[in-house]
């Protein structure tokens, strides 16, 4: 160890221990990282752990009940100084909050010396009646469609974005006339369902400081008005504080001289951090809720509310009262509010007092909302020249020439297609299971985007899926960077912006050629693709002659198993073609038909008698069952058809290409793909340097953005300064661009970065879209001209703290509740959704899963994927622990599910696992890496604390050892994944419904597992839960090894059994349907090293459990023979006209 290293190890320990001493009764590892983060510390909670662990072995703290404690001296906080917010105190805690005692707040004592009060501010109100459309009715009337439907929709969304960020409810009461006010009034001031209500005020009443806050924090900053509130003491030498109980969302007016305050017809609204507060049991949170008669946003809630009807304020706080008695609950009485608010107090208590608070909600989307603003204001041509007029039917005015798939990464077939498709298509959607190199693909479009002189912009809801793709072009790159990144995670270094962009060029010298010599040599490399292009495409077309060849063997196929074989014989008569055709015409007119039916069938009956009679000089040998004349018409019919089909056949087998010409193209096209993508790795790495180029007529273009950048910043100038700074943004673009082709951004922060131009990028690629909203992604699709959507709604959901009355009132709002509007629903679809569900649109999925082993991937293919995954893991590189093998194991535990005041645990199943964990690490030594995967939050933290005691640090840091959500969870794996199910006796019903509810969590957790999957849980619990991602799980711990999955057939199609039988009279062993490299081969031969695939193609036979046709000839044949394998195809036409040639073929095969 380096002293630099122990150097920043003991600094950090000073740090934790400086922490720890501020909090006399101890801090949890979470708590103390959020602590360090407010000082500038980052650190992941697995290496904090490591930390703490290290520190508790020197001595320097303890760890018990959960909590670290420092071994020297508590020193005593100093009370902030006068006019410090008490928020920027250290966070409530548990041991550090004055938590209520069961049955409500505590009352003050009495006779104490007196209190300073500060007086509530009197107002005028009005009451006004809303029409009863202005509650939720039932749908009504239709959508628009195309851009009309859009800029309806834009508000809408922009809305609901607005409603995710929680407000700021805590209000320092030495602040109060500042960011909130206290009123008073006589008689009903609330709104209800029915009801809005006007306040106004004489500006001159209001505190200045009040107004000072509301004109800057703006439109964006919402107003609330909150009744009752609780008065707490504050915590950790903070100030006084408030919290109002239930809150009514308002809208404000700042006019000459008065203030217009709003609060629009809408329910009663529980203070959802209060309620967490007061209430830390989840199960008694829910209970409160219904006991008040207020909707739970709560998903776990499965209760219903006290009222059928909505019930108004008086009503609530009777009911609240009534739950809370004591503590000031008895003097509640909203129509004879208090007249003043103490300022202090030295117990938590209701006080009868309304306030009006300003809470900054938009905090993190503040930027989008504006964009949205702005979106809405565009014309049609602006959307049209952005990806979001794809979104909604709009086609592009011009379509672009095709671009080139220049990929330096090596892809398989699925990949490639999809990489393909999303560099030529408008709106492209690519679904990536777990391990099947999603980020592999993202990184090969953006690489080919750059090559060809494209610009991409990549985002993401979280950083991590960024950090994939920009690691995965480092690799190619050696380590050197060329994604700009605009958002980084905090306390990781300074976002990149087009101001830095502007200073970077300005650093480099003159041209040096480089940039030109790349453009000539990209050229080159796109003539070779395009040959490769023409191949393919003549394979292609092979291929799509291949289904029709199929599709008629079929048809023939079908005829004959009605046909028997005298019939079939008569049928190929040199006549019989011509008398058939002639059948025609014992068919009446369909008009006939649909008017007088049963004339129809009467001429029917007698054209059907005359044409047997015709036929019969012509010796049909007419089947037992066909009797009388129309069911004699019904037997020529069929022969028709059987006709037909042959003719179909008879027409397709000479445009078949020869196997050999065949297989030289793909032979071409195989190698061809192999040395553009070793061809593009090379003019890759040499990107950057060329990109460095700064050509003499674009430095003063740079110049002037940059003096404007200075001169123009924010709205130092008004509306003249910002359109000067409009214009020399919009001026230097292309230049910033051309050398910085590639950015990526988390979603809420492109604003912060990147001015909204339509179509500013070729491309804009949003990963992980199944967990985005549609709101935040609007900026982003309008960014650019092109759309890649990539992600999978079978692992982590888009999740909104959105109710579902809010969504209704608003799009009822916006005149949006008609039939139609589920799909563009901000709750339940996310943006992923939203797009794959466009008509005519492609859906790439990414079949080839190359991280667990096969029988832990067998479980969540078959769970969550339908079987539609090939897995091609190399399991000689996985790494189980010693004497298991890889796969699904699972150990018995039983015991209570204990409730928790978020979710629950399991004590058994915490102590097993990290008993487990510290067997496998410290007795066997272990060196693989671990991670501990749970649904709930809870029983992660807790086993957080036993690894604390029981393990190590030094095992904890190899093994990249934690304990975590799924959530937590995604985008990561490890070696060896440990599952705590938390099933069982006790089990909050709320814990097992969400459990139950939340199958794509189940899907992430066991997919982070390479080697092995180890479930710690109650397996009769399981077995018998009725969750079917549950016992599905304890099926595949259950089921033994096999090489082929129960229930599959030996045989897939007749003609494999019969070649397999013919070979076999010949001395030629075949093992029918071999498993190998994740596809089943029709019939394998393995005669000491050599190893031949016999292929029967026929459509019936070659289509996989979606009805599409299995993996291309092409790619298969490909990846088989790099395994040394020689592969023969056979039609079943050609079976069946030489079934002893073929035979002959294989066996000379065998020979060479």
């Amino acid at each position: 160890m380096t002293s630099g290293s122990t150097a920043a190890e003991s600094e950090l320990d000073g740090i934790v221990i400086d922490v720890l001493m501020g909090h006399p009764t101890g801090l949890r590892t979470d708590q103390i990282r959020t602590a360090l983060a407010r000082r500038g510390v980052m650190q992941e909670l697995s290496q904090l752990t490591t930390t703490l662990s290290a520190m508790q072995q020197a001595g320097k703290v303890t760890f018990k009940n959960r909590q670290w404690n420092t071994t020297g001296p508590i020193r005593n906080r100093k009370p902030p100084a006068a006019g410090t917010d008490a928020r920027r105190g250290a966070p409530e805690t548990p041991g550090s909050v004055h938590r209520p005692a069961e049955r409500g707040p505590q009352m003050a004592p009495a006779g104490g010396p007196p209190v300073p009060t500060m007086r509530c501010h009197g107002f005028t109100g009005r009451l006004t009646d809303v029409a009863e459309t202005a509650a939720p009715q039932a749908m009504h009337g239709s959508l628009p469609q195309g851009l009309p439907l859009l800029r309806k929709l834009i508000p809408y969304w922009r809305e609901c974005l607005r409603a995710e960020e929680r407000p700021n409810t805590v209000l320092p009461l030495e602040r109060i006339d500042q960011e909130f006010c206290a009123l008073t009034t006589a008689g009903e001031w609330w709104p209800t369902e029915q009801r809005q209500v006007e306040i106004h005020f004489d500006a001159a009443s209001v505190p200045p400081e009040f107004l000072a806050v509301l004109s800057r924090r703006g439109p964006d900053a919402d107003l609330y008005l909150g009744y009752p509130v609780q008065i707490l003491p504050g915590v950790q030498g903070g100030g006084a504080f408030a919290r109002p109980v239930f809150t009514f969302r308002c809208r404000f007016e700042l006019g000459a001289g008065t203030l217009r305050v709003v609060a629009p017809a809408q329910p009663v609204d529980v203070n959802a951090e209060w309620l967490e507060k007061q209430f830390r049991d989840g199960a008694e949170r829910r209970s409160v809720l219904r006991w008040l008669g207020i909707t739970a946003a709560d998903p776990d809630d499965d209760g219903a509310p006290l009222d059928d009807d909505p019930v108004d304020l008086p009503t609530v706080t009777t009911r609240l009262a009534a739950r809370l008695p004591g503590g000031g609950a008895a003097g509640l009485a909203p129509s004879a509010l208090a007249t003043s608010l103490p300022v202090e107090t030295d117990s938590p208590r209701l006080l009868n007092v309304l306030t009006l608070f300003t809470a900054p909600t938009t905090v993190y989307s503040k930027r989008t909302l504006r964009e949205l603003d702005r979106l809405a204001q565009w014309p049609d041509s602006d959307y049209t020249a952005s990806a979001l007029g794809a979104l909604f039917g709009m086609a592009p005015a011009v379509k672009p020439e095709r671009l080139p798939c220049l990929s330096p990464i090596p892809l398989n077939e699925d990949q490639t297609e999809a990489t393909a498709a999303a560099l030529n298509a408008p709106l492209t959607v690519v679904t990536g299971p777990p391990g099947t190199g999603k980020s592999q693909t993202v990184a090969a479009v953006m690489a080919s985007a750059a090559l060809c002189g494209r610009t991409a912009l990549l985002a993401s809801k979280n950083h991590k899926a960024i950090d994939t793709v920009e690691e995965r072009l480092g690799e190619l790159l050696g380590g050197r960077s060329i994604l700009a990144r605009a958002s980084r995670p905090f306390g990781e270094g300074q976002a990149f912006d087009l101001r830095r962009a502007s200073d970077a060029l300005f650093a480099r010298g003159s041209a040096t050629g480089r940039r030109d010599t790349l453009i000539r040599s990209v050229g080159r490399l796109r003539t070779t693709e395009d040959r490769l292009y023409d191949i393919q495409q003549k394979l292609a077309r092979q291929e799509e002659l291949g289904h029709l060849v199929a599709e008629a063997e079929a048809a023939v196929e079908d005829c004959e198993a009605r046909l028997d074989a005298a019939l079939r014989e008569w049928a190929r008569r040199p006549d019989a073609p011509a008398v058939l055709q002639d059948l025609s015409a014992a068919q009446p007119p369909r008009w006939l038909a649909r008017v007088f039916p049963a004339l129809a069938r009467w001429l029917a009956a007698r054209k059907a008698k005359a044409a047997v009679e015709t036929l019969a000089p012509l010796g049909i040998p007419w089947p037992d069952h066909a009797e009388n004349p129309a069911e004699r018409l019904g037997v020529l019919r069929q022969l028709a058809v059987y006709l037909g089909a042959l003719a179909d056949l008879d027409r397709l087998k000479p445009k078949i290409m020869p196997e050999s010409e065949r297989q030289a193209l793909v032979d071409a096209l195989v190698s061809g793909r192999m040395e553009l993508t070793a061809r593009a790795a090379d003019l890759f790495r040499a990107l950057p340097d060329a990109l460095e180029d700064l050509d003499d007529h674009d430095r003063p273009g740079l110049a002037e953005f940059a003096g404007a950048m200075s001169l123009f910043a924010g709205d130092k100038l008004g509306d003249d300064g910002e359109r000067e700074h409009r214009r020399a943004t919009e001026a230097a673009l292309p230049i910033l661009l051309k050398h910085f082709p590639l950015w990526a951004v988390t979603n809420l922060s492109a604003g912060r970065a990147l001015p909204l131009q339509a179509g500013l990028f070729d491309y804009v690629i949003i990963d992980e879209a199944s967990q985005c909203d549609i709101a935040s992604a609007l900026p982003l699709l309008a960014r650019a001209r092109q759309a890649i959507i990539v992600g999978d709604p079978a692992q982590l959901r888009h999740v909104t703290k959105v109710t579902q009355d809010r969504e209704v009132r608003l799009l009822e709002a916006g005149g949006l509740l008609a039939q139609g509007i589920g799909r563009y629903s901000y709750r339940s679809q996310s943006l992923f959704n939203i797009v794959a569900s466009i008509p005519g649109i492609t859906s790439h999925l990414l079949r080839d899963h190359y991280r667990c082993a096969g029988a832990v991937a067998a479980y969540f293919n078959d769970a969550f994927y339908g079987g539609r995954l090939r897995v091609v893991t190399d399991e000689a590189n996985l790494n189980p622990p010693h004497g298991q093998k890889p796969g699904i194991h699972w150990t018995g535990i039983g015991g209570d599910i204990a409730p928790a005041a978020s979710g629950c645990h399991s004590p058994a199943e915490a102590r097993a696992i990290v008993e487990h964990v510290r067997r496998v690490l410290v007795d066997q030594g272990y060196q693989g890496s671990i991670g501990i995967v749970t649904a709930f939050r809870e029983q992660a933290k807790r086993i957080t604390d036993l690894i604390a005691e029981a393990i190590p640090a030094e095992h904890v840091a190899r093994s990249r050892l934690g304990a975590f959500t799924a959530h937590q969870f995604q985008g990561d794996a490890r070696d060896l994944i440990l599952l705590s199910l938390c099933l069982g006796p006790g089990m909050p019903q709320g814990s097992r419904s969400f459990l139950a509810e939340s199958a794509n969590l189940m899907n992430v957790a066991v997919s982070r597992a390479r080697a092995v999957c180890h479930v710690f849980g109650n397996l009769e619990e399981a077995r018998r839960s009725g969750i079917p991602h549950v016992t599905k799980l304890v099926a595949a711990a259950e089921r033994e090894t096999s090489a082929r999955s129960e229930g599959a057939p030996v045989f897939e199609s007749p003609w494999e059994e019969i070649v397999h039988d013919a070979l076999m009279k010949r001395g030629v062993a075949t093992l029918p349907q071999f498993p190998i490299a994740g596809r089943r081969l029709d019939l394998a031969i393995i005669c000491g090293t050599t190893k031949v695939d016999v292929e029967i193609d026929g459509d019936r036979y070659h289509r996989d459990a979606s009805g599409r046709r299995k993996s291309s000839d092409l790619w298969r044949d490909h990846q088989l023979k790099s395994l040394g394998w020689r592969v023969k195809r056979y039609w079943v036409y050609q079976l069946r006209e030489d079934l002893d040639g073929c035979l002959d073929d294989i066996i000379a095969t065998l020979r060479r």
